[in-house]
């Protein structure tokens, strides 16, 4: 019970950080859409997740584990269709810029490309949380 708690906590942070780095994730009624859509994500990692992992063992072996964030780009994506109060309308990311850090600014249309973007931000996201929580 406290590690389904603890996804579905990480994954609401996950998704608030997310929209605020990069624009384009939609929640209808605010709070309650990033609560449920968090919810739903959780869920859907803690059900779907192992069994794409295992479908995409062979391209992460391949790649040693390079395109491990496309089974959270999967699950976004099914959770965008589950769902009707939260959907990706696309990826606006302004750019950073620093004096030891450069990132352009980026922008994708609504598709396949921004599942890819969210996803990596959120794998990235998630990947510190848990990294600072052991």
């Amino acid at each position: 019970m406290k590690k389904i708690i603890r996804v579905i906590v990480i994954d609401i942070v996950a998704l608030f950080t997310a929209d605020k780095i990069a624009s384009g994730l939609v929640f209808q009624n605010e709070l309650e859409g990033l609560m449920l859509a968090g919810v739903a994500l959780g869920v859907a990692t803690l059900l779907v997740k192992p069994i794409l992992n295992i479908l995409i063992l062979p391209l992460t072996l391949a790649t040693m584990g390079v395109f491990k964030f496309l089974t959270n780009a999967v699950t976004l994506y099914i959770v965008d269709l589950a769902l009707h109060n939260f959907q990706i309308t696309g990826f606006n990311f302004a750019g950073l810029s620093s004096k030891y850090l450069d990132l352009p600014a980026i922008k994708l249309n609504a598709g396949l490309f921004s599942y890819i973007a969210f996803a990596f931000v959120i794998s990235l996201i998630t990947g510190i949380i848990n990294w600072l929580r052991k």
